[in-house]
């Protein structure tokens, strides 16, 4: 008898985006979150899988507020409804790091077909048609590796199927997400004994072919300006009689986050470089997305050559405009160690002043305060 299931990851309900800048976008980002969940257990009741797996972050936050905790029960209490079973294991994000504090999933333990594991500890299950293996989340570094030494498949039924929330052992493009452990690459054969590997804590979907039937299903919704490009959903996953693993991967129809990149801005002048964006903008649905403009290689007398006024005309009706400029060169270091240009700088500057002549006595000033700053930083390291 075949073995159908659905795993999906990530889902940091409760969390916006660090793309939009307006409040209002911020919070419409965060009832994203919600709405990628509700199209996921829509899409999980209409199918009716044997059961569903979740590979942990199912909240941004081991304390949530509110509004994550009612989206939460009132999914999750869905799917207790239907009676399809949800297994789910805590992640690095809603595991709390002090013992003093009780993890959040203990609410979900009266729901009968909902088993979240959060233990700290591996844990098996023989669900009668195949085995489930469940490592959640865990804060120490020593009881991570004594737990790990615990996976195997000996004498388990058929198909077995493993759930983690980590790292790989391997470079992935534009994976930096931090803190939930890694496995050791000398294990790295044990996955192949697995007829599927469930992952969790990456949030683009990727199938690691080389280590066999290992998935990350990806975060339901994007979360960064790195994952504008990717496509978000889950992975529906059917385990033939004959041991054949079909798995698809499931897009889900979120909002448009449009990423435009205009680049030699010095060489262009402004209609140029508006009909670049609006040419770009033509493949796309403006209402209700989020925009992201970049504009790259401006000299200093062509920064505010093109007026933000004229870029909201164009993009009208988006949910927010983020705007950013980059001369050639110039970067500086904002308060939390990010790289930020320092055309983002003078942009907020720029705002702050009505009148143009302050705003460019000022903006010299600026100048040539980095610029002794640059030099005495140079000297101090020479």
């Amino acid at each position: 008898m075949s073995v159908k299931f659905i795993h999906f990851s990530d889902s940091h309900l409760g969390a916006s985006d660090s793309i939009t800048i307006t409040h209002s976008a911020r919070e419409q980002r965060e009832k994203d979150k919600y709405t990628a969940l509700k199209l996921i257990v829509d899409r999980i009741i209409k199918e009716k899988p044997d059961f569903v797996i979740h590979t942990g972050d199912f909240f941004h936050r081991a304390s949530p507020g509110n509004a994550p905790l009612v989206s939460a029960i009132e999914q999750l209490g869905r799917l207790n409804t239907a009676k399809i079973p949800l297994y789910m294991i805590a992640g690095n994000h809603d595991f709390p790091k002090v013992t003093t504090q009780q993890p959040i999933h203990q609410i979900f333990k009266h729901l009968k077909n909902i088993k979240i594991f959060f233990d700290e500890a591996y844990s098996v299950v023989d669900l009668g048609n195949c085995t489930l293996h469940a490592l959640p989340h865990i804060n120490s570094k020593e009881t991570f590796n004594k737990e790990l030494e615990k996976i195997t498949t000996e004498g388990r039924k058929s198909p077995n199927i493993l759930m983690m929330h980590l790292s790989m052992p391997i470079a992935a493009s534009e994976e930096i997400e931090l803190g939930g452990g890694v496995f050791p690459a000398e294990k790295l054969e044990l996955l192949g004994k697995f007829d599927y590997v469930a992952l969790g804590h990456w949030h683009k979907f990727l199938h690691l072919k080389q280590y066999g039937n290992v998935f990350y299903s990806g975060a339901p919704d994007k979360m960064n300006l790195s994952e504008i490009n990717h496509t978000k959903g889950f992975i529906s996953v059917e385990i033939e009689d004959s041991g054949k693993v079909n798995a698809q991967f499931v897009p889900l129809n979120t909002r448009e986050i449009i990423e435009i990149t205009i680049t030699d801005c010095d060489k262009k002048n402004e209609g140029y470089i508006l009909k670049e964006i609006s040419d770009a903008l033509k493949e796309h649905e403006i209402k209700d997305s989020v925009i992201v403009i970049n504009l790259k290689d401006l000299s200093k007398a062509s920064y505010y050559a093109t007026r933000v006024e004229e870029i909201e005309k164009i993009t009208a009706g988006c949910l927010d405009l983020r705007l950013t400029r980059a001369t050639r060169a110039d970067e500086f270091f904002d308060d939390d160690g990010e790289v930020k240009p320092i055309d983002s700088l003078f942009e907020d500057l720029r705002r702050a002043f009505s009148d143009d002549e302050l705003y460019l006595r000022f903006f010299d000033l600026t100048n040539k305060l980095l610029e002794e700053i640059e030099t005495e930083r140079a000297q101090n390291v020479d």
